[in-house]
């Protein structure tokens, strides 16, 4: 069991999390969880943090960068935000996501050192169905980002289909 601990860390290290909902974040930020992060309520800069244009930008709501949604799309994969969601750019949804994976790693060493300390089998049962029921739960909450983010992608897609429908009836009549 020692060893799965160990290969779950290094994959862990080697698979960083890629999918963003960043609701998700914002209501963690908002808990108190990280509590180096704030909300930011300063001025905002005018020019796209990544691509250095103008144009239609989205405010942080956690510092003072702006982004193109189509320029943090080449960063991450992130749901498309509700005009009312709070948004963050990808260097904010970086430092979260870096210090979950800090917090996984200390997690999993916790548990390889009680591993270590030959505890009794009952405890030791008991520890490894509550990490696993963590991980069960984490998964689970994944596959929900994983399942919205699809929706999402298939409302943009029936739309589309919609306009293109309506394009080809335009375009018939006018023959």
């Amino acid at each position: 069991r020692k060893e799965n601990v160990k290969k779950t860390i290094s994959v862990i290290e080697k698979a960083p999390l890629r999918i963003v909902d960043t609701m998700v974040l914002a209501e963690e930020v908002d808990s108190g969880r990280y509590p180096s992060i704030k909300r930011y309520d300063g001025e905002h800069a005018d020019k796209c943090i990544v691509c250095k244009k103008g144009g239609t930008l989205l405010c942080c709501d956690f510092c003072s960068n702006v982004t193109h949604f189509s320029c943090i799309r080449t960063k991450l994969v992130v749901k498309e935000p509700e005009p009312e969601d709070d948004f963050m750019c990808h260097k904010c949804i970086q430092y979260i996501l870096q210090r979950r994976v800090r917090a996984e790693k200390r997690r999993l060493r916790k548990t390889i050192s009680a591993l270590d300390k030959d505890p009794t089998p009952e405890e030791s049962k008991e520890k490894i169905e509550e990490n696993e029921y963590e991980l069960v739960a984490r998964r689970g909450l994944e596959v929900k980002q994983l399942i919205e983010l699809l929706e999402d992608a298939e409302n943009r897609l029936v739309e589309l289909a919609g306009t293109a429908e309506t394009n080809d009836i335009r375009r018939q009549l006018l023959i």
